[in-house]
Order: C-alpha cells, then structure tokens, then sequence
C-alpha cells in the first residue's frame, strides 16, 4: 500500500502496489482532475504532473514504453539504480549499503 499526497493538489492519494515492479500508470487526479503520472516501486514511487512527467521521460504508447530522457533526472535517477542493482547482484555491495547510497532507508518504524 502507497500513501501520499498527488502532486498537482496535494489531495489524499493511496494506491495499491502492483506484483510486478516497477510500474507506470497515468490516471486523472480524484480531487482536482488532473492528469499525473505514478512510478510504483517497491523502492522508492513517485509521482509526478503530467507536464513534469513529460520533461522527463519519453512516453511511447504503442509499444508500451516510457524512457527517461537524456541528461534529465529521471536518467541519473535510472543508471544509478541499474549501477547499484548490479554491484549487489555480483556481491561487491550490500543491499543495505546499496539502500543507504540511494537515500533510501530501510526499516525504522
């Protein structure tokens, strides 16, 4: 379960985490009717307006791609995870540490 705020109007948004992560979805914002744009992530979701979204990323709707543009920080955002998600996978760096340079933090409570 996601819970926060949409970005347009800072309405209540709560979504549910889909199986397979991560993913992209728009949807018309409850509460004032605008378009926005989600990335659900075990990690770390995000959304965004659609203009913002669109400074950001390339969206392809036939064939179902969405690509962060070049030199935008949805790409640093992209290679850093790819970076990070590989040293983790060839054991050269903990999950937690690979976590902690992200700025994500685990546990707490």
């Amino acid at each position: 379960m996601i819970i926060g705020s949409y970005p347009c109007c800072d309405g209540t948004l709560t979504l549910s985490m889909p199986d397979q992560t991560p993913a992209y979805f728009s949807e018309e914002c409850p509460h004032c009717g605008a378009t926005v744009w989600h990335r659900l992530s075990r990690l770390q979701s995000m959304s965004w307006t659609q203009t913002d979204f669109l400074d950001e990323h390339d969206v392809d709707a036939d064939s179902r791609t969405i690509k962060p543009k070049p030199g935008t920080e949805a790409a640093r955002f992209e290679e850093m995870n790819r970076t990070l998600g590989k040293a983790v996978a060839d054991g050269s760096l903990s999950l937690n540490d690979a976590l902690g340079l992200s700025g994500i933090a685990r546990g707490g409570g």
